[in-house]
Order: C-alpha cells, then sequence, then structure tokens
C-alpha cells in the first residue's frame, strides 16, 4: 500500500502489474523505482537475464554489471588486459 500511495496509484494497480495484467509505463517504472531508491534497471534485471538466457553466462551477465558499474580508468584496465 506505501508503494501504492507513493507513486500515486491505487493498490488495485499495483496488484495488475503484479500479475502481469497492466503493462507498467517507463514512467511509472521510474516512480517505483525512484520510491525503492534503486535504477530502472535493477527493476528489469530479471527480465533482462531470461531474454538472455542461453545467450550469456551468468558469469558474463555480472561482468557486463560490474563493467557498467566501473570507472574510465577500470573499463579501460580492463579492455586492454581482454584484447591481448
Amino acid at each position: 500500500m506505501e508503494l501504492a500511495k507513493g507513486i500515486g496509484v491505487t493498490f488495485q494497480q499495483i496488484q495488475k502489474y503484479e500479475r502481469a495484467e497492466n503493462r507498467i509505463s517507463a514512467s511509472t517504472l521510474i516512480k517505483i523505482s525512484d520510491f525503492l531508491k534503486v535504477s530502472p534497471m535493477a527493476l528489469l534485471s530479471d527480465e533482462i537475464e531470461k531474454s538472455l538466457k542461453g545467450g550469456l553466462s551468468k558469469d558474463e551477465i555480472q561482468l557486463i554489471r560490474d563493467y557498467r558499474k566501473a570507472n574510465d580508468h577500470i573499463k579501460n584496465a580492463a579492455k586492454n588486459v581482454l584484447r591481448q
């Protein structure tokens, strides 16, 4: 109920999102992520993993996540190591 109030929708609407009866718009996804204090990608990570299943291993997915969080110095070092 806190989430519903926090993003300005009804509790029933949250239930519909949970049951996949209604799609979540991008703007609502951002409101939810702001309320939960996480990135929108954190909310989508399971769906992204499901769509990539079979294409990338869990280790590869984790490397991509780590790379995206790294600063430019670390990214350049990683590229240099991998290109040897």
